[in-house]
């Protein structure tokens, strides 16, 4: 069943489903700046656990209250 043009017209319509998958974020050119652009905010400068940009300033004092009590916040988080 199906020649060559039924063949072709399937696997063209594979690779744009493919395609449309990884926009955004996949490889090659146009995924470039979704891999390279860092999404971190600020890190703990003790144990380098990242934070992103968007978390409050209440969970960086519980990552340094339960994690770090027996240094400073501002040894903790030198930027905030």
């Amino acid at each position: 069943g199906g020649g060559n043009g039924l063949k072709s017209h399937m696997s063209r319509e594979k690779n744009a489903a493919k395609k449309a998958a990884e926009k955004g974020g996949g490889g090659g050119k146009e995924g470039i700046k979704e891999r390279t652009e860092s999404k971190i905010g600020t890190s703990c400068a003790i144990c380098r656990a990242p934070f992103t940009s968007t978390k409050m300033k209440a969970q960086l004092i519980s990552h340094w209250e339960t994690k770090h009590s027996k240094n400073t916040f501002v040894e903790c988080f030198p930027d905030e």
